[in-house]
């Protein structure tokens, strides 16, 4: 896994997911703002759940999941999560990404699909990479696209508990 991507041009940076980030990341996700919009999440979310995530990403398989926390590249603080997951039965990687609320609407989430892109994409030799977010959620559809996804399809996705959630899909 790369140690910590960076960029003086961009305001964020990407490092590897630490036990620094399990209070934070509690936090900025056990928000019912984020926890609407991620595709896959326990609700509500915990510092258990933090915690969790953080042992999965750290013991995780490169080739099966990369997690990085996203941060501020001068002050390190914690804004959120983008990860690319490798499922046995796809040949195409999924990739997403959350932040926290307070960091909506400034262009970070531009910057880290377009760090995710420039960077982790070449370095793990992925070709291609799917992305999906609801299909109400114009922000990450205009985040998408702006960073060269194009729509693909779009269908239902199971959440459990008899619920689904429509989802536009990207490459």
């Amino acid at each position: 896994m790369l140690e910590i991507i960076k960029n003086n041009e961009e305001r964020i940076a990407l490092e590897p997911i630490a036990q620094r980030h399990v209070k934070p990341m509690a936090s900025l996700a056990g928000n019912p703002k984020i926890l609407d919009r991620m595709l896959f999440k326990p609700q509500p979310f915990t510092v258990n759940d933090a915690q969790e995530f953080v042992e999965r990403a750290q013991n995780s398989n490169p080739l099966e999941l990369l997690s990085y926390a996203i941060v501020d590249r001068l002050t390190r603080e914690f804004l959120g999560v983008t990860s690319i997951s490798v499922k046995p039965n796809h040949v195409i990687p999924s990739f997403g990404y959350w932040l926290g609320e307070q960091h909506w609407n400034k262009g970070l989430a531009s910057e880290t699909v377009g760090v995710v892109v420039r960077d982790v994409l070449p370095e793990f030799r992925f070709a291609i990479l799917r992305a999906g977010c609801e299909i109400d959620n114009h922000a990450s559809q205009r985040v998408l696209e702006k960073n060269g996804f194009k729509p693909q399809e779009t269908g239902s996705l199971n959440i459990g508990d008899q619920k689904s959630i429509d989802i536009k899909w990207y490459q």
